[in-house]
């Protein structure tokens, strides 16, 4: 739960938790444990997102959202361990083929391997994803809602490779994933 504005013992940047939150907002985010004795520091310290290797920015033309507002709910965010190394990628899904997968390399840095992992998705406008073992053998896959293109099912290798398997009620929008 986040503390109330000026709570006794909280002191974000500026004295204000939404000012820590406006702090991060857009920059990756390397958690610190708070213990009793770290009462007077951020949780948090801002790692900007170029120097993290997280470059991703999903775009929405005035023409697409004037005529369409479905693409304003989002694209949808999934983070697993998707190559086996124990640390969480990040899944960032986007408009107009501008989904990418990011491989955590450890320390905060991460690297974009959507091409490299199989994945492709030409001018596809994503409205969700998820990762979850579909199959059952221990690899997270990857579930895609799209917008008239249905949702996707891709099968990952557990090496983080991916391969389209199956494509669930084509022609049609899916929004929500959990």
């Amino acid at each position: 739960m986040w503390p109330v504005p000026d709570a006794p013992g909280v002191n974000f940047p500026g004295s204000r938790w939404w000012d820590c939150v406006r702090a991060w907002v857009g920059a990756a985010l390397a958690c610190t444990t708070i213990g009793a004795a770290a009462v007077d520091r951020a949780g948090f310290t801002v790692i900007p997102g170029p120097a993290a290797g997280l470059s991703f920015t999903n775009l929405i033309p005035p023409e697409r959202y004037l005529t369409n507002q479905i693409p304003l709910n989002g694209s949808g965010v999934a983070l697993g361990d998707v190559d086996g190394d124990g640390r969480p990628d990040i899944l960032l899904g986007g408009l107009a083929g501008r989904t990418s997968l990011f491989r955590n390399l450890g320390g905060w840095n991460f690297t974009n391997v959507t091409v490299a992992s199989g994945l492709s998705f030409g001018s596809t406008d994503v409205t969700g994803v998820l990762l979850v073992d579909l199959d059952g053998d221990g690899a997270l896959d990857l579930v895609v809602n799209t917008l008239n293109e249905g949702t996707w099912l891709w099968a990952n290798d557990g090496h983080g490779n991916f391969t389209r398997r199956a494509v669930l009620n084509p022609h049609r929008a899916g929004m929500s994933l959990a």
